[in-house]
């Protein structure tokens, strides 16, 4: 497999890293909690992974299986509620929960992987600030110490969320 489809810095996420980390815990449901602990839902760049994620976090907490079919379940629940997916794509779902299995990350890899997708989604999140501030520091009403401490509360912000769920022995 090219590294092109592991990596995709100009867009700032990995899917390759995404999947390994899904896949992991269809491997090993146990290590739901320790990459929970680092990767929120929303650390995740593609909208399917978000919600693949977000209903095994919900099924760990539950004490249900987590399997490809149980999280599809889950899925469709969220996708009936909040309609997040067109119907094509729950369709499709099954099938692509399959194919995460040709992602076999090991106990070593999977903090490696969830340090990656955790970076990406902080490097992203720098980024939109980065864009915020851009349009707050042209607002010419807005005083130089006003643009500092927004800048600073927005860095520092992402700063305490990075720092409270960094991944030390990845």
């Amino acid at each position: 497999m090219a590294l092109a489809a592991f990596s995709n810095s100009a867009l700032l996420f990995n899917d390759g890293a995404e999947k390994a980390v899904i896949s992991s815990i269809f491997y090993n449901s146990d290590k739901l909690e320790q990459i929970a602990f680092h990767v929120r839902a929303d650390d995740f760049y593609n909208e399917t992974h978000k919600l693949i994620f977000k209903a095994m976090v919900s099924l760990y907490e539950k004490r249900e299986n987590i399997d490809p079919i149980t999280v599809f379940e889950e899925v469709s629940k969220y996708v009936s509620k909040n309609q997040l997916l067109i119907k094509k794509d729950l369709i499709n779902l099954p099938d692509y929960l399959d194919s995460l299995s040709v992602y076999l990350p090991t106990d070593r890899t999977i903090n490696v992987y969830a340090k990656i997708v955790k970076e990406q989604s902080v490097r992203r999140s720098i980024l939109n600030v980065s864009k915020e501030l851009n349009d707050y520091i042209s607002d010419s009403t807005k005083s130089i110490n006003e643009i500092v401490e927004e800048s600073q509360q927005k860095i520092l912000s992402i700063e305490l969320d990075y720092s409270s769920k960094n991944l030390y022995h990845a």
